[in-house]
C-alpha cells in the first residue's frame, strides 16, 4: 500500500495485526475480513475502516475464511455493525440478489468476474444485478 500509493488496504485475520496496518496505513482506508460478530466488534475496536463479511457463498479463492455465513449469517453481522459493510466470497451475477436485503453497502467479487471467460461481460451482468435491488 504505501509502496505503490494505494488509497487503502484489506487485511484478513492471517495478515499483518489491524493494529499495525492501521497504523502504517494512517489516514488510508482499511479494511478487515470478518466471519462473526466477535470478529466484528473487533475490527471495529481496532480501526477499520469497512469490514468484508463472509464468505457469503461458497468459494475456492480463499480457504481459511471459515464457514459459508449465507444471507442471514451476512445479516446478522450487517446489523449489527457501525461501519460499512461489505459481502464477500462467491459473490457472482447469479447470487448476488440474494444479499440485497442484508444492510450491506456493497460488494466485494474476485472469481465471479476473473474466472468467467469475458471479464467485462462479468462485470456487465453483475452491475445489471445490483442495479435491479
Amino acid at each position: 500500500m504505501l509502496a505503490t500509493g494505494a488509497d487503502g488496504v484489506h487485511v484478513g485475520r492471517n495478515d499483518l495485526p489491524l493494529g499495525q496496518v492501521r497504523k502504517l496505513a494512517g489516514n488510508r482506508i482499511v479494511g478487515y475480513s470478518v466471519n462473526s460478530l466477535e470478529h466484528l466488534r473487533f475490527a471495529e475496536s481496532a480501526g477499520a475502516d469497512y469490514v468484508g463479511i463472509g464468505p457469503a457463498f461458497a468459494t475456492g479463492t480463499k480457504t481459511d475464511t471459515g464457514g459459508v455465513l449465507g444471507p442471514e449469517g451476512i445479516r446478522r453481522i450487517a446489523r449489527c455493525s457501525s461501519i460499512p459493510c461489505v459481502a464477500i466470497g462467491g459473490i457472482d451475477s447469479g447470487n448476488v440478489a440474494k444479499l440485497a436485503d442484508t444492510g450491506i453497502d456493497g460488494v466485494c467479487v474476485i472469481s465471479g468476474i476473473l474466472a468467467r471467460p469475458s471479464p467485462a461481460d462479468a462485470v456487465d451482468e453483475l452491475r445489471r444485478a445490483v442495479d435491479a435491488w
